[in-house]
């Protein structure tokens, strides 16, 4: 028998298995990178037609939030720094008068100041 093509079939076979994997890979690099792209288009598609939030402080835009805490009232304080407004005049007094650091119901953020929204909306207290 007469191997002495042998060597250089290998070599041809793996080369090209290599050239072949490597394309293959390519080609799945290439599909996830149009799939990230096309995700990436339509969250920017979704996220320019989201309706912008209301700059003036309306009575409507309130509709159907209640406090946090209670869930029976309507937010009148807003919390300092994180100006979150989520909690009513009693449940932030309760909070006031617990033991500790007291922290932001909604993000956990340890709250230095408390300040009353129909204060802060007629201008009387600022919140920057």
């Amino acid at each position: 028998m007469d191997c002495s093509g042998t060597g250089s079939d290998v070599s041809f076979y793996s080369v090209f298995v290599s050239i072949s994997v490597g394309f293959f890979l390519a080609a799945v690099v290439l599909l996830l990178c149009a799939k990230l792209w096309t995700s990436w288009v339509g969250w920017r598609r979704a996220l320019a037609s989201r309706p912008v939030a209301p700059t003036d402080f309306d009575d409507d835009a309130l509709e159907g939030t209640f406090c946090c805490v209670c869930f029976l009232a309507r937010p009148t304080v807003v919390f300092l720094p994180c100006h979150h407004s989520c909690a009513c005049e009693p449940c932030c007094n309760r909070l006031r008068s617990s033991e500790g650091i007291i922290c932001c119901p909604l993000c956990r953020t340890a709250i230095v100041a408390m300040a009353s929204l129909p204060a802060v909306l007629k201008g009387k207290i600022s919140v920057d």
